[in-house]
């Protein structure tokens, strides 16, 4: 399965936010972590606002939001990327989410989905291989993967050449979901590209794809 736009959209939101924290902590500030920052960027954008309509621009449930006091401060901030990836993240999980339901599908929710989106490319890989492959912490992945080894999707395999890693491979049942998950794959990509040519699209991915290993060199250095 090649790489695509949501994908990589998925891939670029959790690097760009680990590297966010990262700076954010070694200039010791905290005002901009997690929901906050989103809020504060909405705000600084256009204050006087409505709770609805914050919760509208930034994504965040009017539940969420009552949980933050700010103080309103007019400045004036263009759209940035960052903004705009975690903007598409959000709204195009929600669409996955509801596609899913429609289809009756639990398979693909949340991580797990991007666990099978990996698996599905190469299997039989380390855990470490597959944290760093789907942005999912080695702590979070321990819990999915025993989760999905119980529902009969994934099995655990001692290395051949190193008997201390654990590699991980698809099983039969997980493989034949494989189609169905491009159906949906196909209506998602359907409503991201509305409108856009092949040339824009690859393009478009291009561009992403570039963010992404820029985002992974920062993090390596």
């Amino acid at each position: 399965m090649e790489m695509n736009g949501g994908f990589l959209v998925t891939k670029i939101k959790q690097l760009g936010d680990r590297i966010f924290e990262k700076i954010l902590s070694e200039k010791n500030i905290d005002a901009f972590n997690g929901a906050q920052g989103r809020i504060l960027y909405v705000l600084w954008q256009e204050d006087g606002i409505s709770i609805r309509s914050l919760s509208t621009k930034c994504g965040l449930a009017i539940t969420s939001l009552t949980t933050n006091k700010l103080l309103y401060r007019s400045f004036c901030m263009e759209m940035n990327g960052g903004f705009l990836v975690t903007k598409i993240k959000q709204l195009g999980d929600r669409i996955f989410e509801k596609i899913l339901s429609e289809k009756n599908i639990d398979a693909f929710n949340g991580a797990q989905g991007r666990i099978l989106y990996v698996l599905w490319q190469k299997d039989g890989i380390s855990i470490r291989s597959l944290s760093t492959k789907c942005g999912l912490a080695i702590t979070s992945l321990t819990t999915m993967l025993e989760r999905m080894e119980n529902q009969g999707l994934i099995s655990r395999v001692q290395s051949e050449t190193d008997k201390r890693k654990t590699l991980l491979f698809l099983t039969e049942k997980a493989h034949a979901l494989k189609g169905e998950y491009d159906s949906v794959s196909d209506e998602m990509g359907s409503i991201y590209y509305k409108g856009f040519s092949e040339e824009e699209i690859t393009r478009f991915e291009e561009c992403l794809d570039r963010i992404r290993k820029n985002l992974e060199e920062w993090q390596k250095s």
